[in-house]
């Protein structure tokens, strides 16, 4: 949806309006909820991924992006926001991209531990900021 100029963008997060709380505390509450989200979804991931003779890290990676994907759907039908803005082939090469990165995550557990992995997770920010400068 394009906001004219004249007004302040809608933020809008699960349906709860953050735009009406000031600038100065929108940032602060979604950090937070960023925060405890990949917290939390980290803490489920790895106590599911030991459970002992669990095998299925090519299905989590496969349930993990359709969750994405369907909880994306839904919220795009709730904002009536369904003007796709990539061609169909670009979300493709994406989500396949997306969920081979998770396939070969949880994959690499079978070589490291949970710890390294995040640890290594974490330092591919570096490649990307040092893209965005060049790029």
């Amino acid at each position: 949806k394009d906001v004219p100029d004249d007004r302040e963008p809608r933020v809008v997060l699960v349906g709860v309006p953050l735009h009406r709380l000031s600038r100065n505390h929108q940032l602060p509450c979604l950090a937070l909820l960023v925060l405890i989200s990949s917290i939390l979804a980290a803490a489920l991931q790895e106590r599911v991924l030991y459970v002992p003779g669990f095998r299925y890290t090519g299905w989590l990676a496969f349930l993990t992006s359709f969750t994405y994907m369907a909880l994306a759907m839904v919220e795009r039908v709730v904002e009536r926001d369904l003007l796709r803005r990539g061609s169909f082939a670009e979300y493709v090469k994406l989500s396949f991209l997306t969920m081979g990165g998770m396939y070969f995550t949880n994959f690499s557990l079978h070589y490291l531990s949970y710890s390294l992995r995040v640890v290594f997770k974490s330092s591919k920010l570096v490649p990307v900021m040092l893209l965005g400068v060049v790029y």
